[in-house]
């Protein structure tokens, strides 16, 4: 009697296996769409564009002190007097009672110590350097979209895992009911399976909860406004992988990482630096033409003139030699940079690659660690229904089993990472992440 009362309570507390969170209605979001959509819309992406439009502007800026000079300028005044002098028939006026002049001027630099060359060749330079700033940036982009998206997707697989897991800890309650109704076990083992159900219940939902945030995540750097149903379901039914070539091709393309181009580029400009400070010995040169037309009559109404100025520097209290100190120390600072910048990608590439291969290893092992906890559980639930193992050993078993699952799934986006870390190192993630991901 006692027992039919305990199964009548079981029964109306019979579990549910948890249903899986129906994912984003909308069109499947790609991982190389999200690249795109990111190298465009991105805010990251938006301000290394304007960074080069900007270095264009001042290019622009620099180009017009080489370039001449037309100006017109213009006066009206007002005298309280007007003063002439000479006879009725050939009078001039010297200060008319209401004055007026118009002067047309065209001004050309002629030599200033080529400062104004340097000037224009460094803002040159300090386009590529922006260049160089947006495909670094594009790189760093690419890594946070791969890194977002891939987390998006483990949480996905991890929430898959602890369903699994549930519905383990479910078919136990099933089991440990059969067995107590048969007088074979005691309460306990059901009471322990439906604890074991209720804590897989509540890591399904913590799973749950990490897709949200992760797909938050890969909202904000999308710059997709809104709901989640914005961004549409993930694409999980490809490997998310991109292979890493040998070291040495690694290292050969690691010369032209951004980084490395930018300090290449900053030696260039504290070179011109020097030069244009050394430029300031020399004299400024300048050459100019014009015409004046004017009321007052005196010495003419109207006439043009040229002329040929310049400027020869004498002592200036040691400010040239001083500039051109300073100038130098930042040379030599650009130099030390770009051998940090070189050496520092050498050893990155090192680092990424050890970090990669500890990761494909540990993905292996996780690979067979899954094996044999399915291998496990398959035998503790054949003992534990034969009474030869206790539900300690079968909630065991599916501890080790649901482990390792969630440890092959983390393996696996570690590889991803690891790979992405490579290819950062080298410069090149961005067109390898396109290139891979079609």
């Amino acid at each position: 009697m006692i027992h039919l009362i305990l199964a009548a309570s079981l029964a109306s507390q019979a579990p549910t296996t948890p249903t899986p969170v129906p994912e984003p209605a909308g069109p499947r979001l790609t991982l190389r769409a999200a690249l795109e959509r990111a190298f465009q819309l991105s805010p990251s992406a938006i301000r290394a564009e304007d960074e080069i439009e900007a270095a264009e502007a001042q290019r622009v800026a620099t180009k017009s002190l080489v370039l001449p000079r037309l100006s017109v300028t213009g006066s009206l005044i007002k005298n309280s007097q007007e003063v002439s002098f000479g006879s009725a028939a050939d009078s001039r006026v010297i200060l008319p009672g209401t004055d007026w002049s118009t002067r047309v001027t065209l001004q050309q630099p002629v030599y200033a110590g080529r400062r104004e060359f340097r000037l224009y060749y460094q803002s040159k330079e300090g386009v590529t350097l922006a260049r160089d700033g947006k495909r670094g940036n594009r790189d760093r982009l690419a890594l946070r979209v791969i890194a977002e998206y891939a987390l998006a997707v483990q949480a996905d697989a991890l929430a898959n895992v602890e369903r699994q897991a549930a519905t383990l800890a479910e078919k136990r309650i099933a089991q440990a009911q059969s067995l107590f109704d048969a007088g074979e076990v005691t309460r306990v083992d059901v009471l322990r399976a439906e604890t074991a159900y209720k804590g897989a219940l509540r890591r399904v939902a913590i799973a749950e909860a990490d897709g949200i945030q992760a797909r938050s995540r890969l909202r904000t750097v999308l710059a997709i406004d809104g709901a989640g149903t914005e961004l549409g379901t993930l694409d999980t039914t490809t490997e998310i992988a991109i292979p890493v070539p040998a070291p040495e091709a690694l290292d050969k393309l690691a010369l032209d990482r951004a980084e490395i181009k930018q300090a290449e580029t900053n030696v260039r400009i504290a070179d011109l630096e020097v030069l244009k400070q050394k430029g300031a010995y020399f004299p400024v040169v300048t050459a100019d033409l014009g015409y004046l037309k004017q009321k007052s009559s005196f010495p003419s109404d109207g006439y043009g003139y040229a002329a040929l100025r310049f400027t020869v520097p004498i002592f200036q209290g040691g400010e040239v030699g001083a500039r051109i100190r300073l100038a130098s120390a930042r040379q030599h600072q650009a130099e030390t940079t770009l051998a940090e910048a070189k050496r520092q990608a050498y050893e990155d590439i090192r680092q990424a690659l050890a970090m990669l291969e500890a990761s494909r290893r540990a993905k292996s092992l996780a690979d067979d660690q899954v094996k044999a906890a399915e291998a496990e559980y398959a035998e503790a639930r054949d003992l534990y229904e034969q009474r030869e193992a206790t539900a300690l050993d079968l909630q065991a078993a599916e501890t080790a089993l649901s482990e390792a699952r969630r440890s092959l799934i983390e393996a696996k986006f570690e590889v991803l990472r690891g790979e992405a870390t490579a290819w950062l190192a080298a410069g090149s993630l961005a067109d390898a992440a396109l290139e891979n991901f079609k």
